[in-house]
Order: structure tokens, then sequence, then C-alpha cells
């Protein structure tokens, strides 16, 4: 019999739990249980809730693959070595090591945010598609990139050749993000590019505009299958022409930001790591 170390989980969501930290990806945990990956990845948005973490990789941290599921152990077969001084004494050295490895995980971190910006999170993305043939998809996973667990979206499709086509993603932020938005004054992405011009837009909501709305937006340029970090500063995104007459961009008024596809063709990006500067 085996031991439950996170309680507040469902039966379901305790067997993907020990699979995640197994290393099994959310794909394969469909394929083994015979559910479908939306499945999966809602029970695995439940669980990130009931135990505080956002990402595989703050699981991975705070449940290390040990830790899963924990076999019970019994005194008597416990077998009782004798530890001679040296063998004391290397333990001693490897626990005060192990102890400042962990004090350096507990505070740099908050370091790290603080100039890396707040980490941003949304409770919706969604298409935008013209009428004009073009095409979009939006798809979230778990991939392991530079060393860590990330969640990713990509987002691909085709933008039709027409001077009127536009196709791109709404990202709709939660709460906190959105707060955090309009406090702030850029925000930041990583990319892995395939070498097509993409435009960023915050939407402003704004009733001195035609429709209530207004875009504000800055182009920028990926590289094919290389990863850059794409970095918006609000004073240097321009109006869109296409929503009323210009008015002064206003931090108050953000409803949401797009990632719209510039360059017509085929596109094929994948976004992580949104984050929210001051």
């Amino acid at each position: 019999m085996k031991e439950k170390i996170t309680e507040s989980l469902t039966p379901r969501e305790q067997e993907i739990f020990d699979m995640l930290i197994a290393g099994v990806s959310p794909k394969e945990i469909a394929f083994k249980l015979n559910i479908s990956y939306d499945t999966v990845l809602a029970h695995q948005k439940n669980m990130y809730r009931k135990l505080g973490v956002h990402t595989i990789n703050e699981l991975l941290t705070k449940y290390p693959k040990e830790n899963g599921t924990a076999p019970e152990h019994s005194a008597e077969n416990t077998p009782v070595v004798f530890k001679s001084p040296v063998f004391l004494i290397s333990a001693g050295i490897t626990v005060i090591s192990f102890l400042f490895l962990f004090i350096l995980l507990i505070f740099l971190p908050f370091k790290t945010n603080a100039t890396q910006g707040f980490p941003a999170s949304f409770t919706r993305w969604q298409t935008w598609e013209d009428n004009f043939g073009s095409y979009i998809s939006v798809t979230p996973q778990i991939d392991f990139i530079q060393d860590q667990y990330v969640t990713t979206y990509t987002i691909a499709g085709c933008l039709y050749p027409n001077n009127f086509s536009y196709t791109g993603t709404i990202v709709e932020p939660d709460a906190s993000t959105l707060e955090a938005m309009k406090k702030a004054s850029s925000f930041s992405f990583s990319v892995l590019g395939d070498g097509n011009s993409y435009e960023a837009l915050i939407t402003t909501t704004d009733t001195r505009v035609e429709g209530g709305l207004s875009h504000y937006m800055k182009k920028f340029t990926t590289k094919k299958d290389e990863i850059i970090t794409v970095h918006i500063k609000y004073n240097e995104m321009s109006q869109s022409p296409y929503f009323g007459n210009r008015v002064p961009f206003n931090r108050e008024n953000i409803e949401c930001f797009q990632i719209q596809a510039h360059t017509t063709g085929d596109f094929n990006i994948k976004i992580w790591n949104i984050r929210i500067h001051r």
C-alpha cells in the first residue's frame, strides 16, 4: 500500500500527479489512462491550483520524484549500520552543503523575479480570424525547454494575402495579471520562432473611440528555430489605424493583449514565460 502525500487530490488527480512526478508527459498520460489530452490538462490545472503551483517546473521543485508516493517502511527489514567517524564528517559536510543550496533556492527566486518581472497568467486564449480564408489554432502543452519544464502555447495558421487580412490570438489575463498590466510599463515573452514577423497588441476600452475599443501595437520579427525574448514597451507601441481616432494610451483601460500574424502565408511560433514589468 502507498501513502498519498497530497490528500487534497482526487484519486484521478493523484494518479496523474504520480505520473507527472515520474516524468511521464501529459500526452503519454492520456494514452496510458485512455482519456483525452484535454481531460489530462483539466485535471492538471485543478491539481496545480490545489498544490499552489503554476507550472510543471514548480511542481517538480516542490515535490521531487522521490516524494511522489512514499512506500511503507518496516523497521524489521531495515538493517542497522554503524557509521565510521569519517563517514559522519562527510555526512555533516553534505548536510551543510544541502542547507546552503536550499537557502539559495529559497531566496534567489525572489531576487530573480524582481528583475525579470511579474509572471503573468490567463483565463483564456482564443483565436481571432478574418473573413478572407485565414485560419489559426492555439495549442497549450508542457515542454522541456532550456533545462526546465514550461507551459507553452503554439500559435499556428495561415494569413491570407489581403490588405485587410489579420489573424491572431486574444489573450485574456486573470485579475492579478490585469492589475499588474495596468501598473506596468512593458511586458515580455519567450518565442521559438519561424522567421516570420508578428505584432503584439494591447487592447484598451475607451468611449472616445468608435466601437469602444482601441489597439496599440508593436511589430517583432522571429528567427527560424531560434529562441528570442520579445520585450514590448508601452511607450513604443503605436495605435492601430483600424480603430477610430488617435487617443492617448491609458493603462487603466487595458483589457487584454493579442499576438497577430504580420507576414502572409503559413506561420507557426511557440511562446511562453510571459512577464509583466513595472
